[in-house]
């Protein structure tokens, strides 16, 4: 602990969130799974939480067992997720990713099909592992808790095939509006559960769905509007009701929904990437500063994986004084850190926010 922290994480958080200014500004991290080796052998450390201790890091997750079905695997490799999508690793060089190897919904051609999916079950988890989780996380020093839950617009679509996801929404939006509500369905159940087994706990929740692109948006807004914000307004109904924070990520340029997004009942918003069009940092924190909280926005597409010493703590410090005044900001990179990101830049950036005075 340095000698600015005299708060607990989660009371650091919190007070953030309340547009209060705390000890230091909170701190959140995701990255891949090469990031987090690189950095277990820089601290000599064997596990990620201990690396997150050792970078001042104020979020700890707390996830249900997976009871379901047995992963599903194909002889070419590819596999049938927890959620039914089809999956594939990919290999990109520096690492790999899990991408779409097909798309279980794209035979259906009416609601009838449907019927024959074998959609996700809130009871293939198990949240009786909850309470455990959170005693022991919280055994040392109190957290702030986050349950990572769902985006139902991305999951639609990735089990039905983008494009004849989007026909679907332009032409018989009747299917597409019913594969979202059926995830919907699902996912408050679930997050019902989580909750009431966290008893008040779990501080925020996660949900996601990406709607930006690096120059604009991916569906208009007023598709989005009409088609894919109501689910998203039924699920953090639910959410508020445990008195748990909305956290919404999506990627690009968004700031042509950043007024529904409040409507639709998000508190924080993630990962506010700075390079997409539009995305004025200054001008989104001037608008919706009294409205919302920011998390994110330290540039994982040049400055941190590219950038200087010197270009990464100033960009740390000028994301500190204008997110950070007055509260509402919570510093963590711009999406999930990159293999190709040198781990001195990822300890430059926590070492400097940890160091930097915020602003009133």
């Amino acid at each position: 602990m340095l000698n600015n922290e005299f708060l607990s994480p989660r009371e650091r958080v919190v007070k953030s969130l309340n547009r209060d200014v705390p000890d230091r500004i909170p701190l959140d991290i995701k990255a891949e799974r090469e990031i987090w080796r690189n950095l277990q052998k820089h601290f000599n450390k064997s596990h990620n939480v201990e690396v997150m201790d050792a970078l001042g890091i104020d979020f700890r997750r707390v996830f249900p067992n997976y009871v379901g079905p047995d992963i599903k695997i194909f002889d070419d490799g590819s596999f049938i997720d927890m959620w039914g999508a089809h999956r594939k690793s990919f290999n990109y060089g520096a690492g790999f990713y899990y991408e779409y190897a097909g798309h279980p919904l794209a035979g259906i051609k009416n609601l009838k099909d449907l019927e024959s999916f074998s959609w996700l079950q809130p009871d293939w988890w198990d949240v009786g592992n909850i309470p455990g989780q959170i005693e022991k996380i919280n055994e040392k020093k109190e957290y702030c808790l986050v349950y990572e839950c769902a985006g139902m617009f991305e999951l639609a679509w990735g089990l039905r095939g983008m494009e004849l996801f989007f026909l679907d929404m332009a032409t018989q939006p009747e299917i597409s509006w019913e594969i979202m509500n059926r995830l919907t369905n699902q996912f408050i159940e679930l997050t019902r559960r989580v909750l009431e087994a966290a008893k008040g706990q779990i501080d925020i929740v996660y949900t996601w769905d990406d709607l930006g692109t690096q120059m604009g948006p991916i569906v208009s807004p007023k598709m989005w509007e009409e088609q894919i914000k109501p689910h998203h307004i039924r699920l953090n109904k639910v959410i508020k009701e445990y008195g748990a924070r909305v956290m919404y990520h999506s990627c690009g340029s968004i700031i042509n929904f950043i007024d529904g997004f409040i409507d639709m009942g998000v508190d924080i918003l993630n990962p506010l990437q700075p390079r997409p069009k539009g995305m004025d940092l200054k001008w989104i924190k001037t608008t919706y500063g009294d409205r919302l909280s920011f998390h994110g926005a330290m540039d994982i597409q040049q400055t941190l994986p590219f950038g200087t010493r010197e270009e990464v703590q100033t960009e740390v410090s000028d994301r500190i004084q204008i997110l950070g005044k007055g509260g509402g900001y919570i510093l963590a990179p711009a999406h999930s850190i990159q293999p190709d990101t040198p781990v001195d830049n990822i300890i430059t950036m926590y070492d400097t926010a940890r160091n930097t005075s915020l602003p009133v």
